[in-house]
C-alpha cells in the first residue's frame, strides 16, 4: 500500500502542528527530510527538517519513529512536531507529496488502516470519532467507555452466551434420547438465548439516547409571534443570539444555539411565530420551517405570553 500522510493537528496557526505518516516507507522518507538519520523507535529526535528537492531548512522539529504492528495504525510511522505555522506546514505536506510512494490520507484512512490491521475494532473505531467530536464531559466519558472497549466486551459477551446455546441445543438434537443430556438442557438454553435478546432489546430502545448524545437534544421553541420565544432563546444563550422587537414576524429562519446543559449537549431553535396568515411569502415559508422543526425535535417548547 501506499504510505500515506496527513495534518493530525488542527488546521490553522498554533504553536505546534503535527503531521503523521504511516506506510512501509514512512521511516525512509522521514530520514530522506532530516539532517541526521533515526533508527530507534519511540524517541524523541530534534532534527531540522529539509527539503530533500533543495536541501533547504523548512523548520527545526521534534521527530518520533513507530515501528508496525507497535502503532495506531499497525504500520511503521513516523511523526512530525513542527511549529505550528500554515507556511512550514505547507512546505512540509508538499514535499511529502514529492515522493513517488506517499500521497495525502483520505479522511478517517489512519483509522481505517487500524481497523484493518486489527488495531482496533469497528466500535472502537467509532469512539475515537466520537471522542474527537465531543464536546461535553457527558459526551467524552461516554466515548472513552467505547474506545476502552466496554461495548465490544459485551457484544463478545452475547456472541459466546448464543454460540454456548448452539452447541447446547444442537447436542440435545443429536443425543437427546441420552439420558445425559435431558430437556433442562434445551429449556435452559432457550432462557439463556432469551436473555440475550432481552438485553439486545433494551440496547435498541437506548438508541435514541446514544443519537441524542451524539447529535444533542434538539429543543425547539414554538408560539405565536412576539411570544417571547427569542427573548428565551436569549436568556438561555446569554448573549444576543435573536433579534427581539416589538414588530411580529421578525423571526424568519431557525435561530440555532448549541448549549452545554449539566454535560448534555443541547441545540435550542428560535423558530417563527405561528399564525394562520403570513405578514409576506418570506414569514410563510420560515413557518414551514418552524412546523418541520417541531415534528423533528426532542423536546418541543411551547412559549405564550
Amino acid at each position: 500500500e501506499d504510505t500515506i500522510f496527513a495534518l493530525s493537528s488542527p488546521p490553522g496557526r498554533g504553536g505546534v502542528a503535527v503531521v503523521r505518516m504511516s506506510g512501509k516507507d514512512a521511516w525512509k522518507r522521514a530520514n530522506e527530510m532530516v539532517d541526521k538519520s533515526m533508527e530507534q523507535e519511540r524517541f524523541a529526535y530534534y532534527r531540522r527538517v529539509l527539503d530533500p528537492r533543495t536541501g533547504d531548512v523548512i523548520d527545526h522539529a521534534v521527530l518520533l519513529l513507530f515501528r508496525g504492528p507497535r502503532s495506531y495504525t499497525g504500520e511503521d510511522s513516523a511523526e512530525f512536531q513542527l511549529h505550528g505555522s500554515p507556511a512550514v506546514v505547507d512546505a512540509l505536506l508538499q514535499c511529502l507529496a514529492s515522493f513517488p510512494s506517499c500521497r495525502p490520507a483520505e479522511a478517517g484512512e489512519f483509522t481505517r488502516r487500524a481497523l484493518l490491521n486489527g488495531k482496533v475494532d469497528l466500535v472502537e473505531a467509532e469512539g475515537i470519532a466520537d471522542l474527537i467530536h465531543a464536546d461535553t464531559e457527558m459526551q467524552r466519558k461516554v466515548a472513552v467507555r467505547q474506545l476502552g472497549g466496554e461495548v465490544s466486551r459485551m457484544y463478545n459477551g452475547w456472541r459466546e452466551e448464543l454460540v454456548a446455546c448452539i452447541a447446547h441445543v444442537e447436542a440435545f438434537i443429536d443425543f437427546g434420547e441420552d439420558e445425559e443430556i435431558g430437556t433442562d438442557v434445551f429449556l435452559s438454553s432457550r432462557q439463556r438465548a432469551s436473555q440475550v435478546c432481552g438485553s439486545m432489546k433494551q440496547l435498541l430502545a437506548s438508541d435514541k439516547c446514544g443519537e441524542a448524545m451524539r447529535e444533542g437534544v434538539q429543543v425547539v421553541l414554538v408560539g405565536k409571534p412576539n411570544s417571547g420565544k427569542s427573548s428565551l432563546l436569549n436568556a438561555l444563550a446569554r448573549r444576543r443570539a435573536a433579534i427581539v422587537c416589538e414588530q411580529p414576524g421578525t423571526t424568519r429562519d431557525i435561530v440555532e444555539v448549541k448549549l452545554n446543559l449539566a454535560g448534555m449537549p443541547v441545540m435550542v431553535k428560535d423558530t417563527a411565530g405561528l399564525r394562520k396568515e403570513a405578514g409576506d411569502a418570506v414569514e410563510e415559508e420560515g413557518i414551514e420551517l418552524a412546523v418541520e422543526a417541531y415534528f423533528n425535535a426532542n423536546v418541543r417548547v411551547m412559549v405564550t405570553d
